[in-house]
């Protein structure tokens, strides 16, 4: 990865933490999430191409872990 790229990978690695946060703590806020999201992102950002791989990797991802856990 590219130094911008690795850059991109934490803060959007920060913006899925909060939001995991969000999920667990608050399960009936999802107006919270909506909002972390629609903000965190594009904040993170900027390089939108190269995000979506990044995140449909990472959507993969938490819903293996979610049907493991």
């Amino acid at each position: 990865m590219e130094k911008s790229e690795n850059q991109i990978a934490n803060r959007l690695n920060a913006v899925f933490f909060i939001a995991g946060a969000i999920v667990q703590k608050e399960k009936s806020n999802l107006s919270l999430l909506k909002v972390t999201l629609f903000i965190g992102l594009p904040l993170a950002v900027e390089n939108f191409k190269w995000v979506y791989k990044y995140v449909k990797i990472r959507l993969t991802t938490f819903s293996y872990s979610r049907r493991d856990g």
